[in-house]
């Protein structure tokens, strides 16, 4: 449906306002508050009211209205400089005061019969006659506008696309049925297709240049990470730089040849952040920095453009909320900020636009303009993207892919798996509740929800907002779970649905597990710059530090904590006021999956398995090896283990003409 808001177009469908030539985007929050508006058009809504039409009712503060509301005034004024559309009453709330009436389009005169056959003979005569000429050009037709072109279909999936801007673009196939892998040239203008002399049993990330003469890539193995460069043409290799001190990189050419952008980190626990290598001088330089958030994910995508001083990268903010920096990349300043209302999961550049994907939908941010616009929805989910030109048409080149896993749980005694739940959907993070139920998170329904499977059947939890890949916890006695949103504590009950917030966000609460019966929380928090564990006593509303040499996730048995930390491996206890390494060498991603389960310590030995660890006699013992497709994502019960495996992917790669 279309609106007229005082002369602004607002389409319900494609989330846009739109003036003449003039466009804007709408994030879902605005797009939610202009609905609620103008159903409630000339009426005072209080803050109450808001939160309970706009928010559903969950728990948001002042600041959050106060912004949310800014934000729809500015794409307003956009579009309709120096209006007061929505206006404040100050102590009271807010009103919509404008001109709303339904677009309804003009009906067309109709064609008499013999008109309307001339019309479609002289059109298919038209189009018959320029597809013989370009034809006998030597060309492939052109497509037609956003038209979908599969350009691969290797058994097994690919992956990771890259492309120069003259119709080339390289890619990795992974064949499910041996595991192999091959980096592959694609030559778009030739209909070409090269397998690669690059080794790909360590590769980790690669990047072709802007002209199509170079290929930068990542090798790692064991400690040793090494940037590589690869010359197309003279089909050699050379070492550029050694990255033995980074991790999970990511690289892009600077549009001519003289550096590669590298996103890295330390670990897993440390931010992303955007590097400069300078070629010519072996120089590397800082280009982001990466702001302060609970989940510290940082500066995590990175795109060049092909001909400008110019790159962007992608910061999270949070699950659904995404800022999207433009970087002058000679002086490394700042040019533009743009938020985007989601998740943003790949991005290229074209000549004047940034294109970027969330999950199936492709978005571009026009760059002089600022706006963004939603262009296409795909089948499946969008891994990566570029953009090449080819006969002087834009083609959007990228890859999709469909990925499920299946719910399976492992009996310790008898040593047997078997399957639990099996769907076409991704389901991760499988816990128990005290009922002994099985809950999950699940893309079932597109976003990722949460799931609870009880007799066979599976029902999803109503809640007022996206769960999203969220870390929860079970009660130990009431059904009841608690999960982190934003900063602050929440917990659901799962008979009622009722929610509520034990803890305020200013407390930056993160990782979260139970203590006893309920009546306190072991919590992790960055309050104080480094990641500490604390306690809440609910009854007393009291806050109390647990750890003071880092603490991320903590469990008391027998009145003594254990915990593991952000940044150093191990699991962790303090005995007599001393903190001792328990069990070393023990990744520190076993903050999602260690439990204490009857005395002994549950944990997870990176590509070996399941360990029991037990506290009294301190032995211990792997009690399920690695399963292939294990993600590290389970939970544990009196006899068994259930876990996570994902499936085969399969995926290929397709052109959509821009």
């Amino acid at each position: 449906m279309k609106y007229i808001i005082n002369g602004i177009t607002f389409d319900t469908q494609q989330r846009t306002l739109s003036v003449a030539n003039e466009q804007v985007y709408l994030e879902a929050k605005s797009f939610q508050l202009l609905s609620v508006f103008i159903a409630n058009n000339h009426v005072i809504l209080t803050r109450d009211t808001l939160i309970e039409l706009a928010w559903d009712g969950r728990i948001v503060s002042d600041s959050a209205i106060n912004k949310a509301i800014s934000k729809l005034r500015q794409h307003l004024e956009t579009l309709q400089p120096n209006s007061s559309i929505i206006q404040t009453k100050p102590k009271i709330g807010y009103v919509f005061s404008a001109n709303v009436s339904t677009f309804v389009p003009q009906k067309k005169q109709r064609l008499n019969q013999a008109t309307l056959f001339s019309i479609c003979l002289f059109v298919f005569i038209a189009i018959v006659f320029y597809a013989i000429r370009w034809l006998l050009s030597g060309h492939d037709p052109i497509p037609s506008p956003l038209q979908l072109e599969r350009l691969t279909a290797h058994a097994g999936i690919e992956t990771r696309v890259s492309a120069s801007f003259n119709g080339k673009f390289t890619y990795l196939n992974t064949n499910h049925a041996d595991g192999t892998q091959h980096l592959y040239l694609k030559d778009l203008n030739a209909q070409q297709t090269h397998l690669l002399p690059i080794t790909t049993a360590q590769l980790q990330s690669h990047s072709m240049s802007a002209d199509g003469q170079y290929i930068a890539y990542v090798t790692q193995q064991e400690e040793h990470c090494s940037i590589k460069l690869h010359t197309i043409d003279a089909l050699t290799n050379t070492d550029a730089f050694d990255c033995s001190n980074m991790a999970n990189l990511k690289l892009a050419w600077q549009h001519d040849n003289k550096a590669i952008f590298i996103r890295s980190r330390e670990n897993n626990a440390s931010p992303f952040t955007i590097f400069k290598f300078l070629l010519n001088s072996q120089k590397l330089i800082q280009a982001s920095l990466p702001a302060e958030h609970h989940d510290m994910k940082g500066d995590y995508l990175l795109a060049a453009h092909p001909k400008k001083r110019l790159f962007a990268f992608a910061r999270y903010l949070a699950p659904d909320l995404t800022e999207v920096h433009l970087v002058n990349s000679k002086s490394l300043k700042t040019i533009q900020i743009t938020e985007f209302a989601g998740a943003i999961t790949a991005m290229g550049f074209g000549e004047d636009t940034l294109y970027f994907s969330e999950q199936q939908s492709l978005f571009q941010l026009d760059i002089d303009t600022k706006q963004i616009g939603r262009i296409k929805d795909t089948s499946y989910p969008i891994e990566s993207l570029a953009i090449t030109q080819v006969n002087d048409k834009n083609l959007l080149i990228h890859s999709q892919y469909h990925v499920s896993s299946e719910v399976k749980a492992f009996h310790i005694k008898r040593k047997q798996s078997r399957s639990l739940f099996d769907n076409a959907a991704l389901n991760r993070l499988p816990q128990h509740t005290k009922k002994g139920h099985l809950m999950y998170v699940s893309n079932t329904e597109q976003q990722h929800d949460l799931w609870v499977m009880n007799n066979d059947q599976s029902t999803k939890l109503a809640l007022p907002f996206e769960f999203g890949f969220r870390r929860y916890q079970s009660h130990p006695i009431t059904e009841t779970i608690l999960f982190e949103k934003q900063g602050a504590l929440l917990e659901l009950d799962l008979n009622t649905h009722d929610l509520q917030q034990v803890i305020d966000p200013k407390h930056k609460a993160y990782v979260a597990n139970y203590h006893d019966n309920g009546e306190q929380i072991i919590y992790s928090s960055n309050k104080q710059g480094e990641w500490q564990l604390w306690l809440f006593d609910r009854k007393k509303q009291s806050h109390t530090q647990l750890t003071n040499n880092g603490g991320y996730s903590g469990y008391y048995y027998q009145n003594q904590l254990y915990y593991t930390k952000r940044h150093v491996s191990g699991i962790w206890a303090i005995d007599q006021g001393k903190e001792q390494l328990l069990i070393p060498h023990v990744s520190n991603i076993n903050w999602l999956n260690w439990r204490i389960l009857a005395g002994n310590i549950y944990f997870y030995k990176k590509n070996d398995g399941i360990w029991q660890y037990n506290i009294e006699t301190k032995q211990q013992q792997r009690i399920l090896a690695q399963p292939d497709g294990f993600i590290h994502q389970y939970t544990i019960n009196d006899d068994a283990i259930t876990y996570i495996e994902i499936k085969p992917m399969q995926g290929d790669i397709h052109a959509l003409t821009l």
